[in-house]
Parts: C-alpha cells; structure tokens; sequence
C-alpha cells in the first residue's frame, strides 16, 4: 500500500511474509543433528516523511517462527529502526539513528559469526552523523559516534557495551575517483571484564572502472589493547577489502567482495578472530515477473587468543516469481558447511524455503 499524501508527503510500505522451511540440522551441531520443518510469518511497515529541510523514516519488522518438532528453537522477533536527517545548508547536515532489536536468535549479527546455536538478546544501537562538504563535490568530512548495549538473556556475564566513534574525510577526483581516509576509535566494555580499546585506521580507494562496474579497494590496520588479567596484550592486524559492483545490464547484476577483517566471537567473550572471506552475488532477470539469485561464500576463520581455525562454506540459489498484483512467491535452497579443528564447530545444514510475500 503505497500512500502519497499531500499533507504529509509520506510514502507508507507494508509487506507480509509467510513461508514454511526445511531445516537439515536445527541446531546446526555435529553431535545434535536434527532436523524440522518450521513456520514462518514476517511483516515490515516502513514511513518515509521527506520535508523542506528534514527527512524522518521508521520501521517496524517482526517474526514469528513455529517449529513442528522442535519448539524451544521457536522465533519471536521485534526489530524497530528509525532515523531522522536535517541539512542545515546544502554543504552540512546532522544525523541520528536507532535501532532497537528484541530477539529470540542473533539473526542481526554478521553473517561470519561463529556462534552455534541461538540466543536471546536485546540490542540497542543509537548512532549520530555530522557531515560537512567544504567544496561540493570535492572535499567531504563526517563525524559521528555510535553506542551499542547488547544483553543476553540468562547470561549476563556475556552482556556488553561499546563506543565508537568515526571521521572519515573524501577527497573526489572529477566524477569517477575518490580516496577517503577513516578513524574509527572504539572501547568495549564486557561485564566479565575483558575490555579492550581499538584504533582502525582505513584508507580507500574508490573508482568507477567504467559505466557499469564500481570498485573500491580499501587498506588498513587495526590496533586492539586488551585491558583483562587473561588477555593482557595487544594486536595489530591488516584491514583488507575490495568491494567489485557490476551492473552489466537492465537485467544482470553481480558483487564480489573479498575482504580480510577482525570479528568478535559470539561464543567466547572476550575473544576474536580474523576471517578471511570472498562473498558473492549475482542476479539475473530473465523475464520481468522472474528472478534468479547466486550466493556463494567461502570463509577461513583463525582465532587470536586460541589455537582454533573454522572453514565456513555457504551457498544459496533462490527463484522468484511476481504475481501481477497478488504478490510473489518464492523458493529457496541453501547448503551450508563448517569444518573446524574442534568438535563443536563442525556441521552441515541444508535449507529449503518456500515463501508468498505480498507488497501492500
């Protein structure tokens, strides 16, 4: 449902999910493979209010998934986002950000996490932009803080706080070529006393190789010190990433990413480890009510503080087809793999969705 309303000028979006899946290993566990077949119901309403100077969005997506054998790995999901923006002039403008998230899964987490099975937890995330262009499409500066609370349920000692903040200077050379250097302090703060403070110092090269193709290759490093009686030391590890986006014609669209950065574990607090990725995507759309999606990932995980080294292996091929107006429907088979040196973080999954989505 799509409302323009003179007034407001607000473009309203309510989409409803609702699907049934094919789940392999529920726990995805080598000891506790199981397998089930669950229920899925998702909605998302999303207000856009763009006005002179002030543009203000919001969301609201929830989920609920019912499984048949296995109900203690039932789902709900509360995930709200909101945003606001006012430019001041044409060359400064002031952001601020939230998103506060209530769930039965860390289904928000990133996609190389090592955690094995879900757990509850609250996050709150509040983030503050200030941007400024000293010369219109020339030079660029952005300043901004970031604050993430995030509590586990019934494992308090794993509940963590982190500040981070962020400047990040763009100098553009013509229309296709820019270098933007970016700081990004943080300091975490873990209840069971494993802190540390980082300092990721990034440079970025960005270029559009031609019409279609968009690429950027950003070198880096980040100093961690940890302050805990367990891990009292510092790391310096290199930041890699290059990003290659190509949109080759109205219907072929692909990206690969390859990128060498430093994660957080999910299931030892207080530890990291340095993934290793090449991530890739590509669409096609063969005829206007069809689409075919490829995913492909392969990551190598190497922990720091431990003698611990995980291959993950994931892919995922997904068919759409539009309704006319009724909506679309969808089907989804995914393969996932992880091989490791310790028992526990070894498994195979297989996923199989079938989804309607209707676009009110």
């Amino acid at each position: 449902m799509w409302c323009n309303g003179d007034i407001h000028s607000a473009d309203t979006e309510v989409e409803v999910n609702t699907g049934t899946t094919y789940d392999s290993n529920v726990f995805r566990s080598f000891t506790d493979q199981k397998k089930d077949v669950y229920f899925t119901l998702a909605t998302r309403i999303a207000l856009k209010m763009p006005f002179n100077k002030l543009y203000l969005s919001s969301g609201l997506h929830t989920a609920l998934e019912q499984h048949i054998s296995h109900t203690e790995e039932n789902l709900q999901e509360l995930v709200f986002y909101g945003f606001g923006r006012y430019n001041f002039s044409d060359h400064v403008s002031f952001g601020l950000q939230d998103e506060f998230i209530i769930s039965g899964r860390l289904g928000s987490a990133e996609k190389l996490t090592d955690v094995t099975r879900y757990r509850e937890f609250v996050n709150n995330k509040l983030a503050s932009s200030f941007k400024y262009e000293f010369m219109a499409g020339i030079l660029t500066a952005s300043f901004g803080y970031i604050n993430t609370i995030r509590n586990y349920k019934g494992s308090d000692k794993d509940d963590w706080i982190d500040h981070a903040g962020e400047f990040q200077i763009e100098y553009f050379f013509g229309h296709k070529t820019s270098v933007q250097m970016s700081l990004e302090p943080a300091k975490k703060l873990y209840k069971m006393d494993a802190n540390y403070i980082s300092i990721p110092v990034i440079v970025s090269l960005k270029r559009n190789l031609t019409s279609k193709v968009d690429a950027s290759l950003s070198l880096g490093s980040e100093n961690r010190r940890y302050n805990s009686a367990t891990q009292g030391y510092s790391l310096d590890k290199p930041t890699v990433v290059l990003d290659i986006t190509g949109n080759f014609t109205q219907k072929t669209s692909s990206k690969l990413l390859l990128q060498r950065k430093v994660y957080d574990s999910d299931i030892l607090t207080g530890y990291a480890f340095v993934s290793t990725n090449c991530d890739t995507l590509l669409t096609l759309n063969p005829r206007d009510d069809i689409q075919l999606i490829l995913q492909g990932l392969y990551s190598r995980n190497g922990y720091i503080q431990i003698e611990r080294t995980d291959n993950v292996f994931e892919g995922f091929g997904t068919i759409k087809y539009r309704l006319s107006r009724l909506g679309s429907i969808s089907f989804r088979y995914g393969y996932l793999k992880r091989t490791s040196n310790i028992a526990d973080g070894i498994y195979k999954r297989q996923l199989i969705n079938l989804f309607y989505t209707v676009l009110f």
